[in-house]
């Protein structure tokens, strides 16, 4: 049909056309908003402690796990200075409604490493035992304990004469390039593969915040006294004096 000048027009023509105008001006005035900025490197708390070289491992609902210079330690958004507060929070709440997309499962696994059917392997976790003192005890009662899980922390094996370093109380200790490293998961636990055939030791050491600043933890421990590579605990046992490190790279 062939519209003239004294054809009326239809409804349907003027209800599409608002449609779309109202449909225009709405995509005009709204612009995709962008993520909040990243966390900083460095992180100050409520304390006056500052946690330096940060990257983050986690986000949760109220706190994020950040891996420092130190270690690596879940942070509540509580404990965060107030400069710093509401930029991570909103942070962390974009990150929990935009979580990255998993990795294909499918992907062609990486080729096997022939040096790694010539390696030692070990496989261990890295813990303290914590008081809580969120909780208060019933009159007479011991403190509920738990066990705080350290992430994001590096297991070195180092060559056996690399052991000589730490004899003193100098600092840093100058360490050579290590033999092998491994990086805690978030459950603490660490496999780490050495070459076999060179005399080594294992170290380790962490921080995390405790209330009032910081615990300072050190592991260390040579090869031949490990009796079950596949079962280490890096808790109360092999436990040495914190010390600043300088690495070769």
């Amino acid at each position: 049909m062939r519209w003239h000048a004294g054809m009326k027009t239809p409804r349907w023509f003027w209800v599409i056309g608002l449609i779309a105008t109202a449909l225009w001006l709405r995509a005009a005035d709204e612009e995709p908003a962008g993520p909040p900025p990243p966390v900083p490197s460095e992180v100050q708390l409520k304390s006056g402690a500052v946690l330096h070289r940060v990257t983050v491992v986690r986000w949760e609902k109220d706190r994020v796990v950040l891996k420092h210079a130190g270690g690596a330690d879940p942070v509540r958004y509580a404990d965060i200075a107030p400069s710093q507060k509401a930029a991570i929070m909103a942070r962390g709440e974009y990150e929990l409604l935009h979580p990255a997309a998993p990795r294909n499962a499918a992907a062609t696994p990486p080729a096997a490493d022939p040096a790694a059917a010539n390696a030692i392997t070990y496989t261990g976790k890295i813990f303290v035992q914590t008081v809580r003192h969120d909780i208060k005890p019933a009159p007479g009662a011991q403190p509920e304990t738990g066990i705080y899980k350290f992430s994001g922390v590096t297991v070195y094996a180092f060559a056996l004469p690399a052991l000589s370093a730490f004899d003193g109380e100098r600092d840093p200790v100058d360490l050579p390039k290590p033999l092998a490293t491994a990086t805690s998961d978030a459950e603490g636990a660490f496999t780490l593969l050495v070459p076999a055939g060179t005399p080594h030791f294992l170290f380790c050491q962490a921080q995390r915040v405790v209330p009032g600043g910081h615990e300072s933890c050190a592991w260390r421990v040579q090869a031949k006294d490990i009796k079950n590579p596949t079962g280490l605990e890096f808790s109360t046992r092999y436990r040495v004096t914190y010390r600043q490190l300088r690495i070769a790279e």
